[in-house]
């Protein structure tokens, strides 16, 4: 679903934001009472991750260090990007993607993004019997990376899902 269909979608009155991630690029989507107010687009799709900082299948602990350090500093260069008070939604098939949530659930916690985040790191730190099972590529470790960042320094305490 577009961007534009996914803002009608959204049925906060107030100020919210609409996080769209693509290959190369993220945009948080600024919204109020339907309407798009501003754009803001960042560098940090989940290819553009991949590229810059993961060599392996299952990146280290260093390389996951080096993108978290871009991802900061992408975010914390306009300030307008810390949360105000609003909501932040994610289109609801980014989610699927993710293995983020059941089909049920219409929001995440910032808490529960970060014990997903620690069970990839685990798996990073090396082999380990206990995390074998753990289903993960290197695109959804970039993109929950990127969520876990977003969450972290810009504010937000949860994301909602919108689908469409």
């Amino acid at each position: 679903m577009d961007s534009n269909s996914l803002i009608q979608t959204i049925n906060d009155k107030g100020p919210c934001r609409l996080l769209v991630m693509d290959n190369e690029t993220i945009s948080f989507l600024f919204i109020d009472n339907g309407r798009l107010m501003k754009d803001i687009e960042l560098p940090l799709g989940a290819e553009r991750i991949i590229r810059d900082f993961f060599r392996r299948d299952v990146p280290s602990e260093a390389e996951v260090e080096y993108a978290i350090n871009f991802i900061e500093d992408e975010l914390m260069s306009d300030k307008d990007l810390v949360n105000d008070g609003e909501k932040l939604y994610l289109p609801g098939e980014m989610t699927a993607l993710l293995n983020l949530r059941e089909e049920k659930d219409e929001s995440l916690s910032k808490q529960t993004v970060e014990e997903i985040f620690t069970t990839y790191a685990l798996v990073s730190m090396g082999p380990s019997p206990v995390y074998d099972s753990v289903d993960m590529n290197r695109e959804n470790y970039a993109k929950l990376l990127v969520l876990r960042e977003i969450l972290h320094h810009l504010n937000f305490e949860d994301l909602h899902f919108i689908d469409g």
